[in-house]
């Protein structure tokens, strides 16, 4: 009987809908942020005996820190293809106008690839 009342039930609401009158149109939404920029910077060394790098990034304003973001990214010998995003536990970003310093807690030897996206507030 439970089965029954369930195929009613099913059949009932599938086949008591209507479409309905097709709505106004809306309007255009906002633009994307077609301004983001991506820089990567491929097989740099630690300075400060492996401590610090510093990239000189020009699409870092003083808006983008204020109202944007930069987000940070790192790959190194070990992750291979994989990059991740700073901070993490050991590695730490500092965003100045013009510039992003990558800086580690644990001494660096091997070099490392970075990728810094830039983006503007719209």
């Amino acid at each position: 009987m439970k089965k029954l009342f369930l195929l009613f039930l099913t059949v009932a609401t599938l086949t008591a809908c209507k479409k309905g009158d097709k709505g106004e149109p809306g309007t255009n939404g906002t633009n994307g942020a077609a301004n983001i920029q991506t820089t990567t910077f491929l097989n740099q060394g630690w300075t400060n005996s492996g401590y610090w790098i510093t990239e000189t990034v020009p699409g870092v304003t003083q808006s983008v820190i204020d109202k944007g973001a930069v987000l940070v990214y790192i790959r190194t010998s070990n992750t291979g293809n994989y990059w991740s995003m700073l901070p993490n536990g050991t590695t730490f970003v500092i965003v100045n106008v013009g510039s992003v310093e990558i800086n580690s807690t644990v001494q660096q030897s091997d070099p490392v690839d970075i990728k810094v996206v830039v983006i503007p507030a719209q």
